[in-house]
């Protein structure tokens, strides 16, 4: 099938198994991917009533058709199970190289059910799958997991998503880690990770998507490319990040202020995007194929040392950690920020 890798990876944590399934084309054609394969596997194969986490929940990371081209914006991996949180049907997703190396080993999705007896992380590489010991990985942060998991693994190029304390912990609102700045942030699935004793997920390949019209596709991707950059749709964005949110939102009345108490902060001047352009930004990312690069990346050194390495806050981040607590400091918004990814 164009567009898909058309290979399912399934884990059984308990039994500490891994099967390989094929992705059925009428599957692909009705669900598409991400969101879609996730739903549809959670819905088919969840007993219902179960306790989110419990072994009997699966983990899916799933990604779409698109994930592996260049087409932009298309680097995401839909990350689902039931969720800690609501109990319903809990998906977050996240960008950045993750989502594109995942794909690359040859697999469209993977589901991880069970629980391992002790602490371990997955290392998926051409195919090869390992479940390895993490019991030595076990409290530490983002950042340490990563670095000690690249040494272990020996290749630079490997791309983690991980837990640390609070998805050890089980706390319900726990987030999926990726890379140390992309961020799996909705409905507790850090947690569900933490209830199946998995630190990681860690992957790297050099397999290559099908595509059925090579060089239409390759042409339209120039137009999309160029449209985005110079057509000014776009131009805050670029300039901004996500942050270009904040301002608007205090203008029209529905920025998220002192625990949702309110809608508008009197200090969003030295939060919005031109303050924190001006007071913590030095430089910018971008996901895997983006020409609009709108992750920004901060650093600071009083009152607080925020590091680069973890990107920076996004308007979410801003709203959550700033007006919502009467924070108007760009540094202490920057340094929650870093302490939320290596807590996860």
């Amino acid at each position: 099938m164009y567009g898909y890798m058309g290979k399912i990876l399934r884990v059984d944590l308990s039994e500490k198994t891994t099967s390989i399934e094929s992705l059925d084309e009428k599957m692909a054609r009705m669900y598409i991917g991400g969101r879609g394969f996730g739903a549809k596997v959670l819905f088919d194969e969840l007993p219902k009533g179960i306790d989110p986490l419990s072994e009997d929940n699966k983990l899916v990371f799933s990604t779409g058709p698109f994930v592996g081209t260049l087409i932009p914006g298309s680097s995401r991996c839909v990350v689902m199970a039931k969720s800690p949180l609501t109990g319903l049907l809990g998906d977050t997703d996240f960008g950045g190289y993750f989502p594109r190396e995942m794909k690359s080993t040859g697999f469209d999705v993977i589901i991880i059910e069970g629980k391992a007896e002790r602490p371990v992380y997955l290392w998926i590489h051409e195919g090869d799958v390992e479940i390895k010991d993490a019991a030595h990985l076990w409290g530490k942060v983002a950042s340490a997991t990563q670095e000690k998991i690249l040494q272990e693994v020996k290749d630079n190029k490997a791309k983690v998503v991980c837990i640390g304390p609070g998805g050890e912990n089980l706390v319900r609102y726990a987030c999926i880690i990726s890379e140390l700045r992309y961020v799996g942030g909705r409905l507790g699935l850090g947690a569900v990770m933490g209830s199946k004793n998995l630190k990681a997920v860690v992957v790297r390949g050099e397999k290559k998507v099908a595509i059925a019209r090579e060089k239409e596709l390759d042409t339209l991707i120039k137009a999309l490319n160029y449209d985005l950059v110079n057509d000014g749709s776009c131009e805050s964005l670029i300039e901004y990040g996500t942050w270009n949110t904040t301002a608007p939102a205090q203008v029209t009345g529905i920025l998220p202020t002192k625990n949702f108490q309110r809608t508008s902060f009197e200090g969003t001047d030295k939060i919005d995007g031109e303050a924190m352009v001006e007071k913590i930004l030095v430089g910018r990312r971008t996901c895997y194929a983006c020409p609009i690069r709108c992750r920004r990346v901060v650093e600071a050194e009083t009152p607080y040392k925020v590091s680069p390495e973890y990107g920076g806050p996004q308007y979410e981040a801003v709203a959550s950690l700033g007006s919502l607590c009467l924070n108007d400091d760009p540094v202490a918004i920057a340094k929650a920020n870093e302490l939320c990814n290596e807590y996860s």
